[in-house]
């Protein structure tokens, strides 16, 4: 037997023993916004746990800003400084271009370097893995050296040019005198930057304090800022860069003119090299 009955917002339906009960159209559109937003609760409280978790943290950006560096034979990028001296109210203003071609054996810079101050390079320098040349356009000179850890033999706030970490990134898993926080994310140059404060403690009370702004979209640190413990300060910001388009030969000796005037002063020569022949000394 079947018996229809209706009271206030529900019909209800009875079929034999079976009853069935229906809100009709006012009281199901009143329960239908509930149930969503309860299922909107729901999802909120049980997804948002997991999605923090995914979030990447600054120990994974950097390693994922290794990895892709490690990826690439050589980097190429061009690059603007802004100087603060603490002696100096005004401001250093600088730009060059940078050449990196990575090289496993290598204990002095972990490849062949070459950097060039300013857009016509009246000075640049580079080292072959050997030795260290300082290129002087403006007067015909190149100066040979050994090569030394973290000097190209550059100016001092040309040196901020090789800033970018591709032949020795960080990494704070390894370090324990860097320390790394993960910022608010910005926009730079138009990209999405993660932005990354990095604290390096190098000891006598010194401390170093650097904000990396990392492309989100290949991990590649568009700027870098840097501050010291006296008051200097660093801006590095990138403006082209590619990666394996160069080869050895951008960091070989016979790239000086055959008729600068040499200054060897090195104390000796490596076995393996010699310097560039048929300069007048």
């Amino acid at each position: 037997m079947l018996v229809f009955t209706v009271q206030k917002s529900v019909v209800s339906i009875k079929y034999n023993r079976y009853n069935f009960h229906f809100l009709h159209q006012y009281s199901l559109l009143r329960t239908f916004v509930a149930y969503m937003y309860t299922l909107r609760l729901i999802i909120l409280f049980c997804v948002l746990p997991l999605w923090g978790l995914a979030q990447e943290n600054a120990t994974d950006i950097l390693s994922k800003m290794a990895a892709v560096m490690k990826s690439h034979q050589s980097l190429s990028y061009n690059a603007d400084l802004r100087i603060k001296y603490p002696d100096r109210q005004d401001t250093s203003f600088a730009d060059g271009t940078v050449h990196m071609m990575r090289d496993e054996r290598d204990t002095v810079w972990g490849g062949m370097v070459w950097a060039g101050e300013g857009k016509k390079y009246e000075t640049y320098a580079f080292y072959d893995l050997n030795r260290r040349y300082v290129v002087q356009n403006t007067i015909h000179r190149v100066v040979i050296d050994k090569a030394r850890k973290g000097d190209l033999g550059l100016s001092m706030a040309y040196t901020s040019l090789l800033t970018v970490p591709f032949l020795q990134t960080i990494n704070t898993r390894s370090n324990p005198t860097e320390k790394a926080t993960l910022q608010p994310e910005t926009i730079i140059s138009g990209k999405p930057c993660y932005v990354m404060e990095v604290t390096t403690f190098t000891g006598n009370s010194r401390v170093r304090n650097e904000t990396w702004y990392i492309n989100k979209a290949d991990y590649f640190p568009l700027m870098i800022k840097k501050s010291e413990t006296g008051g200097q300060s660093t801006v590095l910001s990138v403006t082209s860069y590619q990666f394996d388009k160069i080869g050895p030969d951008k960091f070989s000796p016979s790239q000086v003119p055959a008729s600068y005037r040499v200054d060897n002063r090195e104390r000796e020569v490596p076995k393996n090299t010699q310097p560039p022949a048929n300069r007048r000394r």
